[in-house]
């Protein structure tokens, strides 16, 4: 591996990227890398090349709003410091080789970590993010998606098909986008304290520093918003949510109305009737003039959208993923580091355990992971998960005896004191409020032990969404990737069938069965979270 390491390393002719897609490392001429990136800079209807870089610019407009927000009481003084910059390079452009298509073209990307914008363009995205996805047409992420689709009932006659947004970035006009925050002020407002026309002239400074730096040279997107900006997604879903509601409206005062809609970013899936899909397709292409939409239509009753495969079937629809990238699989379990990674999550799980009844005739899992990394260094393990173990029962006791002490003032379980105090609080409180029943705390079991604080996240993620009576958010596994579906299904199946020998009375059950490796593994069906 050094070897090869120097051997790149010396070659000054050879440039060494990852592919577009998937996990590949790209090994190509530099020069032919350097001349196609030149072409991609070169397209003069996308691009132009400026004779100065717009960074002090940018910088002393951005610093100099910063210090009329923190004058104004707008934002704190703590705040207004962190946001200042005052020592940046302009965005960066780099090309990624599109290994799955001919030729092998490059997609652009800009870099803006640590230019001028970067730090305001985040403090404005956590704003925005409080008013998007709250429409009944957003996606989450596949999970949810997945979940919901299934229930679906297709009438006779509909039709399966997708748009998908024609390079959505470089086409979103910035004034657009700026007139779609406008109309949506009163539930911005809500999540910020700057005036709305001093909000709105930092977002346009941000939005229109959309130039980066190549081979010495400072060029200029000449439409849409910036490439690699970290305000570029909400804006654009923004400036979407405001077409599909219009496109959506008016289709409906024609009597046409599909039978559901949703939106991941920039893909929708739509069912409607056969005879209206071109109508809602010239319907969303007329929205706007550089916004402009293609359709793939479903082929043999299968259509794919995210990362999954859409498949009607006797009046519904079902769900199998299927992995995007080229060599086939999830994971490539040929992987040293994966293999150890997800046997290490497979064992934790075959020695989980801890079901407690929860007062109401229901069982749930009350369990703890923990992570006793800190302490192994001075106690045994055992000692300090026992520790952590009493540390977490004692928060959570804590919290109990605050609820009881406002149901012993007369409070009911329905008034707003006593439902405020449950949001303001664990997931764990506000089962027992909603329930009105208490779990017992004295059986809480430890389900699992790490020494990876890496390993705490996935480990607790998969107890989550594996256990069907868990009390937990399901926001915590919101963000979970389409690769784990069949290792949680493993991990199901396995644990259903452990359960079943251990609650039988047939010792052929109860005889403990060697566990598959995990590379044997074939899904059979769509993982049950899916179907």
């Amino acid at each position: 591996m050094n070897q090869a390491k120097k051997f790149l390393k010396d070659r000054l002719d050879l440039t060494v990227t990852k592919a577009d897609k998937g996990k590949h490392i790209v090994v190509m001429k530099t020069e032919d890398y350097k001349r196609k990136m030149n072409e991609l800079v070169n397209d003069t209807e996308t691009y132009v090349e400026l004779s100065k870089d717009p960074t002090t610019k940018t910088l002393k407009l951005i610093n100099t709003t910063i210090d009329k927000w923190v004058s104004s009481n707008f934002i704190e003084k703590p705040i207004g410091r962190k946001l200042k910059v005052f020592h940046c390079n302009p965005p960066r452009a780099y090309g990624l080789p599109k290994t799955h298509k001919e030729e092998i073209p490059l997609r652009l990307i800009v870099s803006t970590i640590g230019t001028a914008t970067y730090k305001m363009a985040k403090f404005l995205t956590s704003i925005l993010n409080g008013i998007v996805g709250k429409t009944e047409h957003h996606v989450n992420n596949s999970f949810q998606f997945a979940e919901e689709i299934t229930k679906k009932v297709l009438p006779v006659g509909s039709v399966l098909f997708s748009l998908d947004v024609v390079s959505l970035f470089t086409n979103v006009p910035v004034d657009y986008a700026i007139q779609s925050v406008e109309l949506r002020w009163t539930e911005i407002a809500e999540h910020t304290d700057i005036e709305k026309e001093s909000f709105i002239e930092m977002l346009r400074i941000v939005l229109q520093s959309n130039f980066f730096q190549l081979n010495g040279k400072i060029y200029a997107q000449k439409f849409g918003v910036p490439m690699g900006s970290p305000l570029s997604p909400v804006i654009a879903s923004i400036a979407l949510e405001r077409i599909e509601k219009a496109a959506l409206e008016a289709l409906s005062e024609r009597d046409i109305i599909p039978v559901f809609y949703k939106r991941y970013v920039d893909d929708c899936l739509v069912c409607a009737k056969l005879n209206e899909q071109q109508s809602i397709m010239d319907m969303f292409n007329g929205m706007h003039q550089r916004l402009k939409f293609t359709i793939e239509q479903e082929v043999d009753g299968k259509i794919k959208f995210l990362d999954m495969i859409i498949r009607r079937e006797e009046g519904g629809l079902t769900t199998e993923w299927f992995p995007k990238d080229e060599n086939g699989r999830y994971l490539d379990f040929g992987s040293e580091k994966v293999r150890k990674g997800w046997t290490q999550i497979l064992d934790d799980h075959h020695r989980s355990s801890g079901v407690v009844d929860t007062g109401g005739g229901e069982p749930a899992k009350n369990g703890l992971i923990l992570d006793h990394r800190k302490q192994r260094q001075k106690l045994h393990a055992s000692n300090s998960a026992k520790q952590v173990k009493a540390k977490r029962i004692s928060a959570h006791k804590s919290s109990i005896t605050k609820l009881d002490m406002l149901l012993s003032t007369g409070c009911e379980y329905s008034s707003e004191q006593i439902k405020a105090f449950a949001d303001s609080t664990t997931a764990l409180i506000k089962h027992c409020v909603t329930h009105q029943h208490r779990f017992d705390l004295a059986k809480a079991s430890v389900l699992d032990r790490t020494y990876q604080h890496s390993r705490l996240n996935t480990l607790e993620t998969f107890h989550i969404k594996s256990s069907q009576h868990a009390v937990n958010y399901r926001s915590d596994v919101e963000n979970m990737s389409h690769v784990y579906a069949e290792i949680l299904h493993t991990v199901g199946t396995e644990r259903k069938r452990r359960n079943t020998r251990k609650n039988s009375t047939d010792p052929t059950l109860s005889a403990p069965e060697p566990t598959a490796p995990l590379e044997s593994t074939h899904l059979e069906k769509p993982p049950d979270l899916c179907s």
